[in-house]
């Protein structure tokens, strides 16, 4: 599910498995989680630029190696003690720095290192043997902390066999992910920087992990590692972490390969993860609400999941040919232009299913109380009762003039009399970050904007020819594959 966007986004899809989810996610729902960028997230990582005097391109790029540098040490928090517990279960307790370090600095030589995430270090400008020693000698020199480490090794065995070799990185290099995403929506980066950081650090984790299972594993250690840690007691879990475990143990259950395929991975082996997490959750009870969901719910993701591939197929294309990525990346409230792609207002969507769809009829658009279907426009606002329009032969888009909201957000309001259809679209963020734009009176970047508008105004107008296309043409593929579907039970 590649879309417009760089396929190694797909990877920040573990930012939301947070809460116990017993239903399958949706299409748009797991492409939404790794392509749309967060509007807290772009204000604190602006801040955090700000911190750091973050001005140009180059010192985001020092500012990325200083973070990574930060974490560079904490290789051993896994490696070692995982490594040296699975050899001498009962020794690890009585380990000492005075008595053991020579024996110590022997084992950690022959500890064999993933070249990548040794690789990862050297840019640091650490040796990762040494970082693993020095790591050592650290939680060595506190017996309290050493027999964390043991119980923590003792009661995570299972995921560690599958996510030791990452240490606490996997949440660094997902963070990198973010920052980078944040960065281009300030300004700070162009796209072609962007591209090429992303490029980088994506291609590190599919290296570095080789599969979802991996790669969940670490990420779900690294967590785990957190909220211990400060709870400073392993003898129970806290809730949130039991929470953790039992979100990603439902998590396995989505068919994650299909919908965020990473090249060059293996497909195969969430099964085993799922495994490994099973002594660590309530797997019965997990199991039965998962299978428990009703038909229509199930039926319910499967439409939108359609909507999301029509999306795919017949949008975007003329998406990307009206250069208007920065627009469809933003994100925006329910009430505001939205493609189907996004999953954080999404029961807006499911309140639409509401209506009576025919066979075929797929949900694409919301606007405001609008909802554009591939065969006409639903209106379903407070006092219009339930509407239907088939799409005209043309649209005629008017633009209103540039505003300022919330947050000092910017938004050009569009029309379409024709559908009664009125929304706000989003400008992207660059646009507002640029001191120069900002200081333009409203007509002068109306002006600035008039290429950008035109791209809209077109788009927009070739909607009913996109979306519904004159019988002469071939029947989409994706209506033939929901011919089984009945949208109205």
């Amino acid at each position: 599910m590649v879309m417009t966007c760089n396929s190694y986004l797909n990877l920040r899809f573990v930012n939301i498995i947070q809460s116990i989810r017993t239903t399958p996610y949706s299409a748009p729902e797991l492409y939404s989680a790794g392509h749309i960028r967060n509007y807290s997230d772009v204000e604190s990582t602006g801040r955090l630029l700000r911190q750091a005097k973050v001005e140009s391109g180059k010192d985001f790029e020092q500012f990325l190696i200083g973070q990574r540098d930060v974490n560079a040490w904490k290789i051993g928090v896994f490696k070692f003690f995982y490594n040296y517990y699975k050899s001498f279960p009962e020794k690890l307790l009585s380990l000492r720095v005075q008595k053991d370090a020579p024996l110590m600095e022997k084992f950690i030589d022959n500890i064999e290192i993933n070249p990548n995430l040794a690789n990862f270090y050297t840019e640091c400008g650490h040796d990762p043997h040494f970082a693993l020693k020095y790591t050592v000698s650290k939680i060595i020199c506190d017996e309290r902390r050493l027999g964390w480490m043991n119980t923590f090794c003792g009661k995570f065995m299972s995921l560690l066999a599958l996510g030791e070799d990452t240490g606490i990185i996997a949440l660094t290099l997902v963070r990198q992910l973010d920052l980078v995403e944040s960065a281009y929506g300030l300004g700070v980066i162009n796209s072609e920087m962007r591209e090429n950081l992303i490029n980088r650090t994506g291609r590190r984790i599919v290296d570095m992990f080789g599969s979802w299972g991996r790669f969940l594993s670490g990420v779900l250690l690294a967590h785990l590692y957190e909220i211990c840690l400060s709870t400073a007691e392993l003898r129970y879990l806290p809730k949130r972490a039991q929470e953790l475990l039992d979100s990603y143990y439902l998590c396995c259950n989505n068919d994650i390969h299909r919908y965020l395929p990473i090249e060059g991975w293996k497909v195969d082996d969430i099964k085993d993860f799922k495994e490994a997490l099973r002594p660590y959750v309530n797997a019965q009870e997990l199991d039965e609400l998962w299978y428990k969901t009703e038909s229509k719910y199930l039926l319910n993701i499967d439409i939108l999941s359609s909507a999301f591939y029509f999306y795919q197929n017949h949008i975007t294309p003329k998406v990307k040919e009206y250069n208007l990525q920065p627009y469809f990346m933003e994100f925006g409230k329910y009430d505001e232009f939205i493609p189907i792609i996004n999953g954080f207002d999404f029961k807006v969507y499911f309140e639409s299913l509401k209506l009576p769809l025919k066979k075929g009829e797929l949900p694409l658009f919301v606007m405001r109380f609008n909802m554009y279907t591939t065969k006409g426009i639903w209106s379903f606002g407070p006092y219009k009762g339930r509407t239907f329009k088939k799409w005209p032969e043309k649209l005629e888009v008017v633009i209103g003039d540039l505003t300022s909201r919330d947050y000092g957000n910017m938004i050009l309001p569009i029309y379409i009399p024709n559908t009664d259809s009125e929304f706000a679209l989003q400008i992207p963020t660059s646009y507002r970050c640029n001191t120069a734009f900002l200081n333009l009176s409203p007509q002068e970047q109306l002006d600035y904007l008039k290429d950008d508008i035109a791209s809209l105004k077109g788009f927009f107008e070739e909607l009913p020819a996109i979306i519904n296309p004159k019988p002469r043409n071939k029947p989409s593929k994706i209506f033939s594959n929901l011919a089984h579907l009945d949208f109205n039970h």
